[in-house]
């Protein structure tokens, strides 16, 4: 069962997370289903790309900074696949600094700037803000506040 898509707006892919560890990818230019990337997840929940920048003028334009795919695990993990090269770039546990057991990640963006690269992702009942270049989160906060 699909439970989130995305577009790659450069291959043309769309991406589909599914109650199962792989990450469904499907050419909308050639109308097939391509080899699937693996993750170490045992389900997804949700998956993100930021390939676009939202101006003032609200025309959408190419950012190229990373290209990164990320994907949000039901064990609370989330993993970056570099589209590029169709591999996995890196993994982190993002429930564990909110001391959440058993928790899962629900929902993911990137930030719209493309500049700070921020990754935000929602854990039930928190959000935890990273840099993309860290495995520990900014900030933590709770919806309840």
């Amino acid at each position: 069962m699909g439970r989130d898509i995305a577009y790659d707006h450069w291959s043309c892919d769309l991406l589909c997370a599914a109650s199962s560890p792989d990450l469904y990818r499907i050419n909308l230019e050639q109308g097939r289903f391509l080899s699937s990337l693996s993750t170490q997840s045992p389900a997804l929940n949700v998956v993100s790309q930021r390939l676009f920048k939202k101006l003032k003028t609200l025309v959408f334009q190419p950012n190229n900074l990373h290209g990164l795919v990320a994907c949000g695990g039901e064990d609370g993990a989330i993993e970056c696949f570099d589209m590029r090269t169709r591999s996995s770039v890196g993994r982190i546990d993002a429930v564990a600094p909110a001391r959440d057991i058993d928790q899962e990640v629900t929902a993911l963006e990137f930030d719209g700037d493309g500049v700070s690269s921020w990754l935000l992702e929602v854990v039930q009942e928190r959000v935890l803000i990273y840099d993309l270049r860290s495995s520990y989160p900014i900030r933590i906060k709770d919806h309840m506040n």
